[in-house]
């Protein structure tokens, strides 16, 4: 029960971070809207066989939008 506990409060201290951190920078949208916004970052797999038959994935991200920019930044260090 102890170990539970300790974990919520762990939770809690990493959000409460986060949370300041992003009102810094000026992001204030509670955490249904910060992942609505995140959601739309995508990242696109390719998969392509090389003649040995070896199946090789390339994945790249799309450019991030402004809003997304903001909230790597300023989780990027703690």
């Amino acid at each position: 029960m102890l170990n539970e506990i300790e974990d919520t409060f762990r939770v809690m201290k990493s959000e409460f971070s986060i949370r300041t951190r992003l009102k810094q920078v000026g992001v204030n949208h509670n955490w249904e809207t910060i992942r609505e916004l995140l959601s739309t970052h995508r990242r696109v797999t390719n998969r392509m066989r090389t003649k040995e038959g070896k199946t090789i994935y390339i994945r790249k991200c799309s450019n991030p939008e402004y809003f997304h920019q903001t909230i790597y930044d300023a989780l990027k260090n703690p």
